[in-house]
């Protein structure tokens, strides 16, 4: 059957609509289910080293039960290949594309017919460039080829329960060390919000401690059992890594469904079950951030701003946790960082190519 260029264009409208929906579905589930809020964050834990918020919820919905995802392509660069008959998922993919200009006229250059394409590698006709986004495909691991006896040291990333002691104490190390924020255990710590004066009213699951944003202190209490420890000091970790410089008037909902975002995220790195005090603590606050902040309810920049800071210091909590692990539990997927690492320089020297050719164009005219 021959090539349909305005049926393929206009199923792929089709498909954009209906992604669109599925996103706002989920948005919208939020503020009346405290388990689905946090579920989404337990499972972003596994994305946002790569995928944006739109994209890790459309990975949630098409397949919750994905642990690891890679395009096509990716999966080959890695060695291994997606299986026949497995149907991805669907994504938004950030290409550039090139804008012809001709008799005033803007045109893809996807479109342009083959003499176009020929005066435009030739030179004779201007452009621009312009990043849309398309749709794309991704794989889950079940999807491929990739040896099931390897999973085990591939998503090695969660920590025994014995072990989050462990993680408390790198953790402190890296707010101490890199973020320069020393972490103080109390030996008391406060019964109720009314007697916990630092000013923005933390309640729920930040009872057992607190973020001084005006002296750069975590504090918690040195009571706390390991598990309680540690919810709460990466709780407080969220508030330090992105509210140090926020505004005195930012919306106190907004802050505190960010900071047990990141919590969220960081317990589920380390297989801490979240409790339904925390799920209860991230709807309540998200709920009320949606009814607080009028035009300015934007949750999914929050998220994406979450996403990037938990990229950005996850690696060195995980460094910090190496030497307080017995040699035989260092294993943290270190195949697949590789793998990422070689796409990523990959995609570098492509970009560094595209400029190459672009100042070519440029010289030629």
């Amino acid at each position: 059957m021959a090539y349909d260029k305005q049926k393929a264009f206009q199923a792929a409208k089709e498909e954009k609509k209906k992604m669109k929906e599925k996103i706002q579905e989920s948005i919208e589930s939020w503020a009346v289910q405290p388990e689905a809020l946090a579920a989404f964050f337990q499972f972003s834990e596994k994305f946002s080293y790569q995928y944006s918020f739109r994209n890790t919820l459309l990975i949630q919905q098409q397949n919750p039960g994905a642990i690891l995802c890679q395009s096509f392509d990716a999966w080959k660069k890695s060695g291994y290949s997606v299986l026949k008959e497995m149907h991805g998922m669907s994504i938004y993919v950030r290409v550039k594309a090139t804008i012809l200009e001709i008799d005033g006229k803007f045109i893809p250059l996807s479109e342009a017919s083959e003499k176009q394409k020929e005066d435009y590698k030739n030179g004779k006709i201007p452009y621009k460039t312009k990043m849309r986004y398309r749709i794309g495909k991704t794989f889950d691991i079940a999807q491929t080829n990739f040896p099931p006896e390897k999973y085990p040291e591939l998503l090695s990333r969660g920590i025994p329960s014995d072990k989050h002691g462990i993680c408390v104490q790198a953790i402190r190390e890296y707010c101490e060390t890199e973020l320069k924020v020393p972490v103080i255990l109390e030996a008391n710590v406060p019964g109720s919000p009314e007697d916990l004066h630092i000013g923005y009213g933390i309640q729920g699951a930040s009872l057992y401690g607190f973020y001084d944003r005006t002296q750069k202190e975590i504090h918690i209490g040195k009571t706390l059992q390991d598990t309680a420890a540690l919810s709460t000091l990466a709780h407080e970790m969220g508030h330090a890594v992105a509210h140090e410089n926020r505004a005195d008037d930012e919306n106190l909902h907004k802050i505190e469904f960010e900071a047990d975002a990141f919590s969220i995220m960081l317990q589920e790195h380390f297989g801490l079950p979240i409790s339904d005090r925390r799920k209860e603590h991230i709807s309540e606050h998200y709920r009320k951030y949606q009814m607080t902040a009028g035009e300015n309810f934007k949750p999914e920049e929050s998220v994406d701003r979450i996403f990037a800071l938990y990229k950005k210091h996850i690696k060195g909590i995980e460094q910090k946790l190496q030497k307080y692990l017995p040699e035989e539990s260092r294993t943290f997927g270190k195949d697949m960082l590789a793998a990422r690492e070689a796409n990523k320089q990959e995609q570098t020297e492509k970009k560094n190519s595209e400029e190459r050719k672009k100042k070519w164009r440029k010289k030629v005219r």
